[in-house]
């Protein structure tokens, strides 16, 4: 994306979108919302995670309630991640954009994955999600090697 064109992305706060959301699973693979966060409750979310990240687990169902979270704009529109290992995430995102023409109207909706490693990457995609709206978001993320 040219720098022209990022420019003519509105911003977050400039469309006055609804505040994240933060959620994570339960040992019964639920989805449990924890409520709005800010990108700074969110970095200590994530600094949570990977501290308690101990490599090993009696069942799949409780590493993935202590290694799997994610933040959402709303149910369509959401990034999850899961930590591998301290240092490596897989992250998924899926947005869901209005679109329409005349008198049509669908959704715009895509979904990639990729592998992170670093947490200060993570951290800088988490932001990403946190500043922009998701088309600007989209675009990011589409720009990220590292496909699973």
């Amino acid at each position: 994306m040219s720098h022209r064109a990022a420019q003519q992305i509105p911003t977050r706060m400039e469309k006055r979108m609804p505040p994240i959301q933060l959620y994570s699973m339960d040992q019964k693979l639920r989805v449990i919302e924890q409520g709005p966060i800010d990108y700074k409750g969110a970095l200590r979310v994530i600094d949570a995670y990977i501290q308690q990240h101990k490599g090993r687990w009696e069942t799949g169902e409780e590493m993935i309630s202590n290694t799997m979270f994610g933040f959402s704009l709303d149910k369509d529109t959401f990034i999850e991640i899961a930590v591998v290992d301290p240092g490596v995430f897989d992250v998924r995102s899926e947005t869901s954009i209005p679109r329409s023409f005349l008198f049509l109207k669908w959704l715009d909706w895509h979904q990639r994955e990729v592998r992170i490693h670093g947490e200060d990457e993570l951290k800088r995609v988490v932001k990403l999600f946190f500043e922009n709206t998701p088309e600007a978001f989209r675009a990011h993320f589409e720009s990220l090697p590292g496909r699973i």
